[in-house]
């Protein structure tokens, strides 16, 4: 989010005196510094015990339009974070994987419970009603100047010159499935790819 200039609202399980982990010191200045905000409930002193942190996922899902849900145990902290979803009267969305994955029983529950799914970035925007502007496209561009990882690369370059599925992607890649399926949703949200017809995925912009 702050990579593409959308402010963000960071909410920490514990006071200001701690961070945790530390290694986010430098992305809690960045969020502050783009017209972010890290938000406490608690005293600067109180330590970032583990029940704080499902305590304070209750502010994170009331803060939030809808909650995205891509892995849950039958007992883990997103499970928790579902259930004060649908109590606060939120959108609840899932993202399915696969059955024999444990940390995907919980979300099979919720989608039985009557959770959106997921499979592609546009099942979001519908979900919240959201019309979204994608940036007009270019005659003529090149990989190097997409803003793009090097996974989100390795994908793009595959379905820049012909689209194809996500059985064959996933075959050509090697990638986890939960893996690629969150590349492929980034890589929508970005507006680089698209999908047709509800099964190929092809690309939006032309390169050379």
């Amino acid at each position: 989010a702050v990579n593409n200039n959308i402010s963000t609202i960071g909410v920490i399980a514990s006071g200001f005196d701690f961070v945790y982990p530390t290694q986010n010191r430098d992305l809690y200045k960045k969020i502050e510094n783009e017209a972010g905000v890290i938000f406490s409930e608690y005293w600067p002193t109180f330590q970032p015990l583990q029940w704080r942190f499902p305590h304070r996922n209750r502010i994170v899902t009331g803060l939030s339009k809808g909650t995205l849900v891509a892995e849950a145990a039958m007992k883990s902290g997103a499970l928790i974070s579902a259930n004060l979803c649908l109590e606060q009267n939120r959108e609840l969305m899932c993202m399915p994987g696969l059955l024999t994955n444990p940390n995907t029983e919980g979300i099979y529950k919720l989608i039985k419970n009557g959770a959106a799914v997921v499979t592609r970035a546009q099942d979001i925007m519908d979900t919240l009603n959201w019309q979204v502007e994608t940036a007009k496209e270019k005659p003529q561009d090149t990989i190097e100047n997409l803003d793009l990882t090097e996974q989100e690369k390795e994908i793009f370059e595959l379905i820049a010159t012909e689209s194809k599925t996500f059985d064959m992607i996933l075959a050509q890649t090697g990638m986890e499935f939960g893996d690629l399926m969150v590349m492929l949703t980034n890589l929508e949200i970005k507006g680089y790819i698209k999908q047709s017809d509800g099964e190929k995925y092809m690309s939006t912009v032309n390169v050379g």
